[in-house]
Order: structure tokens, then C-alpha cells, then sequence
């Protein structure tokens, strides 16, 4: 895009032409991030459900005043041509024409609250249910793809259910195994899993975007989201970042004598991803920590570091510690989810376990004022 950007900007400045940017992202914060730090002033518009039913990325496609197609994915010179023919024949500014066809779903998913994507959900649901046999792969994949849309997005609402992540993962690799070749459906998939499975790094333009953004004096795109280990992962041949560095770290409970936390303080899921990872298979791991009660209980951001301790039973790989670093700026307690994930290498053989973990958390009660440091035992499976 931002070779476009520069192409176009004279016909643009003379109202020649309009232009649309459209990415298929899951988040549209990282878009206007990458917009603000390219000084990129068009609009861009977020298709995460893949309404347009793009294969793959970048397309490019140019159409004339009446809204008809003139060249997909065009070269310099069929560019060239085009302005010239506008700049001949005085053409008005072109106008939007065109208006997609989208259900009703898709537009509660648009609509973005809690509630319609909870109505969003269902209708999915109950369109996947009554789907005609005669219907084919590609259109199911299709709804299964907008059904996992729509739960990764109610998962990062204030209505999200523990199971939306695991069921969003599912629901797209239903699509993917429906239409193998749907290079935007792999891709979100990806996004959340093992590097050995990652073409290339998706995100490690953010925080150089960061530093530059704000050394030109400006204020960077706040992310509603952080990005996970699993997105900021560097494919398995580029070297990556460790989530420990190069040191064996010190367990921090190894004995197990500090307190469990009380029941029903703390909802834990996990997803694994692949689901069930074969032997010999890099699979990541996705821990979610929510308090059931965040009236009542909230996180101590006061007290030292929390985190979670990983460790491999084939005696291969070191453990891990990894810190929760995402605290909110000047804020001594909060009640955000906190999201943890890692990789892990299935051993080979029948009886193999998966990897122990187990998170230290700090705690505050809001009722007595009462404040701790806890334990929080995380069974995991590789059923």
C-alpha cells in the first residue's frame, strides 16, 4: 500500500480518483497503526470476515467512473492510461456506487457490541445447521470462517466466554479444511499459532512504528488488543526471541507451599493449537486468566512480578517463566483478562504428558482490602 499511496497522490490531490485501502485483520487498530506510521491518509476499511471472499493478498483494483472494473492487480503503464483518459475527458470526482450484500449476521458482527455479537453468534450457528447439503465446502467454510470472527471478537469484549477462543479456532479450521487454498482463512490461524507454521513475522513493524510515531512528537493508535507471544513470534528459521532469554529462570514455587487460589476466584482456559498435535509436532498454547468476581477481586499491579512457570517433562527443553508484562500505565489494581501462551514440541511415544504450569498471581479483595500472592494450578491436556 504505501507504494500506491505515493503513485496516486497527485490525482488524488486534483480529485481525480478516489482510493480505499481494505485489510483482512482481525484488528482494525493495528491497521490505523500502520497508517499513522507510514503518514498514509486514505481511508482503509477492515474486512476481518472476509466479505469480499479475497484468496489472497495484495489485490489491487482499479474501475472507471461507472464502477466498472478496468484492471485487477494493474501495472504502472494500465495505471498511466486510465489517468490520462480521466484527465482528457474531465471526469467528476467518482462517487460510491456500489453497496455489498451482507446478512444480518454480518452486520450485528459490523456493529461490534457485546450483544449483536452474541446475536451474530447464534444466527451463524443456526445458518451452519441448515445449511443445504448441495450448498458445497466453499460456502460452508465461508460461514464457519465468520462464525470464528465472531467469537474471537465477542472474546476480547467484556461478554466473552471462556470457551470463545477455543471454539473461534475451531470454527476456522473447519473453514481452512474445507477450502485448503483460502490463504486469508490460513492465515488467521497463523496469526495465533506456532512460528514453525508462520510464512514470514505479521507484526515485528509494530514497535519500530511505536519509536518512530512517537519521535515525530505524536501520539501512536492505542491497541484495544496486545499482541500475544504467538503474533509477535518470529517464523522457526529467523532466529526468535525465547519468552525466557538465553538463561534457565528460577522456579518460583518450586516446593508448591504457597496458597492455591480460593475456588471460583480465577476462570482458566486453554487452547492448543493444532488441536491435537501429533507426535514430533510444535503445537502453541494459549492461557486465559479471567476473575470471575473483578467486583469483588481484583489484580495487585503493585506487588512483584506475575507470571507463569512452564516446565517439560521429556527433559529436553528448559523451562519457562514468563511475566505478565502488559499492566495498565499508573493503575495499582485492575481487572483485565491476562493472556499467557508458548510453544511445545509433542515427544514422541504413547505416554507422553503434556508440559506442567502453574501461574503466581497477585490479588487484592476488594471487600476487606485484604491483599496476596496466590497460586493457580493449569491442568493441561493433549486430548
Amino acid at each position: 500500500m504505501p507504494g500506491w499511496h505515493i503513485t496516486t497522490e497527485p490525482v488524488r490531490e486534483k480529485g481525480l480518483i478516489n482510493v480505499y485501502g481494505i485489510v483482512e485483520e482481525q484488528h482494525p487498530d493495528r491497521a490505523r497503526l500502520f497508517m499513522q506510521w507510514k503518514n498514509m491518509d486514505w481511508p482503509v476499511l477492515v474486512d476481518s470476515m472476509n466479505l469480499l471472499e479475497t484468496r489472497a493478498v495484495p489485490l489491487t483494483i482499479l474501475l472507471d467512473p461507472d464502477g466498472t472494473i478496468v484492471a485487477i492487480n494493474p501495472t504502472q503503464d494500465t495505471f498511466g492510461k486510465l489517468i490520462a483518459e480521466l484527465e482528457s475527458n474531465g471526469a467528476e470526482n467518482p462517487q460510491d456506487r456500489w453497496s455489498p450484500r451482507i446478512t444480518e449476521a454480518e452486520k450485528m458482527v459490523l456493529a461490534g457490541t457485546p450483544d449483536s455479537l452474541s446475536t451474530a453468534i447464534g444466527l451463524f450457528e443456526k445458518s451452519l445447521e441448515s445449511l443445504p447439503q448441495e450448498s458445497g465446502d466453499y460456502l460452508s467454510g465461508l460461514m464457519h470462517f465468520r462464525l470464528g470472527v465472531a467469537l474471537k471478537a465477542r472474546d476480547e469484549s467484556t461478554a466473552a466466554s471462556p470457551t470463545d477462543f477455543s471454539r473461534a479456532l475451531h470454527h476456522w479450521q473447519s473453514a481452512l479444511a474445507a477450502d485448503p487454498n483460502q490463504y486469508i482463512w490460513r492465515r488467521r490461524i497463523q496469526q495465533y499459532g506456532p512460528r514453525l507454521d508462520k510464512p514470514y513475522p505479521f507484526y515485528n513493524w509494530i514497535e519500530q512504528a511505536l519509536r518512530e510515531i512517537a519521535d515525530r512528537g505524536e501520539t501512536p493508535v492505542k491497541s484495544t488488543f496486545p499482541l500475544t507471544g504467538s503474533e509477535s513470534a518470529s517464523p522457526s528459521g529467523e532466529s526468535p526471541k525465547t519468552e525466557t532469554g538465553n538463561h534457565t529462570p528460577a522456579e518460583p514455587d518450586p516446593d508448591g507451599r504457597l496458597n492455591r487460589v480460593a475456588p471460583d476466584t480465577i476462570r482458566v482456559s486453554t487452547v492448543t493449537i493444532p488441536e491435537n498435535p501429533a507426535p514430533g509436532r510444535t503445537a502453541r498454547i494459549h492461557i486465559r486468566m479471567e476473575l470471575s468476581s473483578p467486583l469483588q477481586v481484583s489484580w495487585n499491579n503493585e506487588a512483584a512480578p506475575s507470571g507463569l512457570w512452564v516446565s517439560f517433562g521429556d527433559g529436553k527443553a528448559s523451562p519457562l517463566w514468563i511475566p505478565w508484562t502488559h499492566y495498565p500505565v499508573d493503575t495499582a489494581y485492575s481487572t483485565e483478562n491476562r493472556l499467557f501462551d508458548f510453544e511445545w514440541r509433542q515427544p514422541e511415544g504413547s505416554n507422553a504428558s503434556p508440559p506442567e504450569c502453574y501461574a503466581i498471581v497477585n490479588l487484592c479483595n476488594r471487600l476487606t482490602g485484604l491483599c496476596y500472592t496466590a497460586r493457580v494450578d493449569i491442568p493441561l491436556s493433549t486430548e
